[in-house]
């Protein structure tokens, strides 16, 4: 939800670059098999750390990540707040790429494209890898901030990042419940997607009015329609989905909700 790797000067606002999640699901969700990962904007060799036994992002809220060793080595004005877990990894100012990957096998290659383990990934800069069109380049002051505090996800790192100044947030910062966004009046009322990631066959839709005609597409990262189902089902078959990152849109009465759907 929140990128920023400009701690290495004197004019940077923060002491520590740093990488912050979020989880805009309304279920907690268990990160410990999970790695967070980095490589420069060309580079094939990523730098890696595993989450520790028992890690858990609450819904709604923030997990704060230091970089730079603990607590930050930069040379920054401002301390970071208490992080929530660290990653000894210098990320650059300006270009980039972080993922966060469902095991704990380093990636290798520059090219996210074949890459089936990822849960999210952000570009920033002059990235080769990015969801849809990189985020833009970073700064000494300005960080990779995700829209909607968060709860905006599209697949698209252009879109869903402004570069504006870093605002860390970490495991104690309010709750943000993105159930109660309101997005507009064509958003589905009380929309719910779970399990997401799926690691079954199936994914289920719930609504205000569960019983509403619908329906049903799925996107692949490239555009690609991979699924299409109309009728009153409350689930979508998905077990023939290769694992990755897609875009579901459901529509029912004349409304609409689009949400990202990791296939583990």
């Amino acid at each position: 939800s929140q990128v920023y790797g400009g701690a290495s000067d004197a004019s940077s606002i923060y002491k520590g670059d740093f990488i912050e999640l979020f989880n805009n699901s309304n279920l907690d969700v268990n990160i410990s098999n999970y790695s967070i990962q980095y490589a420069g904007a060309t580079a094939g060799t990523w730098s890696k750390k595993n989450f520790d036994p028992l890690t858990i992002i609450p819904a709604g809220k923030y997990f704060l990540i230091a970089c730079n060793g603990i607590g930050g080595t930069g040379l920054g004005i401002t301390d970071l707040p208490a992080s929530d877990f660290t990653f000894g990894v210098n990320l650059h100012a300006n270009n980039g790429k972080i993922v966060l990957v469902n095991n704990q096998t380093a990636l290798n290659g520059a090219d996210c494209s074949g890459f089936t383990t990822i849960l999210d990934l952000v570009g920033y800069g002059t990235s080769g890898c990015y969801e849809t069109s990189a985020a833009g380049a970073l700064s000494f002051t300005t960080a990779a901030f995700r829209i909607n505090n968060g709860c905006t996800d599209t697949n698209n790192n252009s879109y869903d990042f402004k570069i504006v100044t870093p605002a860390p947030r970490n495991s104690v910062s309010p709750l943000n419940d993105c159930s109660v966004l309101s997005i507009g009046k064509n958003e589905i009322s009380k929309f719910s997607l779970y399990p997401n990631p799926v690691k079954g066959g199936k994914v289920f839709i719930s609504s205000n009015n569960n019983y509403a005609e619908r329906s049903v597409q799925i996107f692949d990262v490239l555009g690609k329609q991979v699924v299409s189902q109309n009728g009153t089902q409350n689930s979508v078959e998905v077990g023939h989905l290769t694992k990755g990152i897609y875009i579901i849109k459901v529509a029912e009465e004349g409304k609409v909700a689009t949400r990202k759907l990791v296939i583990e």
